[in-house]
């Protein structure tokens, strides 16, 4: 990807890209780490920009999306070198407008419409051969077995988390290579509002964490007796469940000193 074409995509004009000559191949100009130009866009458009007097209105962050998909419609599941979709990079940046819109383009199309990044959506069973692209689009994992949803969590991007747990409530999101589940993420950094939606939204939530550990470990070394309370309403079989080191959520309790907890919730 040389400069033009960089700093084209990093501010959204699509007018400039239309000029090359080889758009119809712009799945094949890339960053040295892979990224696609819609990566480009919205790593850097999730930084406004101050618009001055007299300046261009800036554009709407979806329009750039849109007319890329519409150029080269293979950019929507193309993965960096880091395995991360343009999915994975907006649910990262916060930008919901624009995980909400690749959705729906995912919605209107199938596996087999796409010419090139169709591997990285491989079905595995005759029982996923008939879910739907978009939701094989939305659990897609990244090298690090990261989905949106966990870059979501990690970030902090509640609208983001919301789209995507309410639309596909179903998935269970499974840990990635560090053990780390969505609700895991949001029960250890404390992040009230996260978790309470996925465990409110999420029909199978996973629970698991590191080291054998679960969100109701994380919750109760952090003493947070509201998660604590919570997971327990829904999962209490998570109060004897062991870690690597063979202490469950009442061995740390005990450790810690919440006597609160113990008293109130087991």
């Amino acid at each position: 990807m040389d400069l033009d074409v960089f700093n084209a995509a990093k501010e959204g004009k699509t007018d400039v890209l239309r000029r090359r000559h080889d758009l119809p191949h712009l799945n094949q100009i890339l960053t040295p780490t892979t990224n696609t130009v819609l990566h480009v866009y919205i790593a850097y458009a999730s930084t406004p920009k101050l618009v001055k007097p007299k300046e261009e209105a800036p554009i709407k962050p979806t329009s750039f999306v849109e007319d890329i998909l519409q150029i080269c419609p293979t950019l929507l599941c193309q993965q960096n070198e880091s395995g991360e979709t343009a999915l994975h990079m907006a649910a990262k940046h916060g930008r919901a407008e624009i995980v909400e819109l690749l959705i729906q383009t995912a919605k209107a199309r199938r596996c087999e419409d796409l010419e090139q990044g169709a591997a990285a959506f491989a079905l595995s069973s005759s029982s996923e051969e008939e879910a739907a692209y978009w939701k094989i689009f939305i659990r897609t994992p990244s090298k690090e077995k990261d989905t949106a949803l966990h870059e979501a969590v990690r970030f902090k991007h509640v609208g983001v988390v919301e789209i995507l747990i309410r639309k596909y409530p179903d998935f269970s999101y499974p840990p990635n290579v560090a053990g780390e589940t969505p609700l895991y993420l949001a029960a250890e950094r404390r992040y009230k509002a996260l978790f309470s939606e996925i465990l409110r939204t999420c029909k199978h939530p996973t629970y698991q964490g590191p080291i054998g550990r679960t969100a109701l470990h994380a919750a109760v070394i952090y003493g947070d007796e509201e998660m604590t309370k919570e997971i327990l309403e829904k999962k209490k079989d998570l109060a004897i469940a062991a870690d690597e080191k063979g202490w469950t959520p009442l061995h740390y309790a005990a450790f810690y000193g919440r006597a609160s907890i113990v008293t109130q919730h087991y």
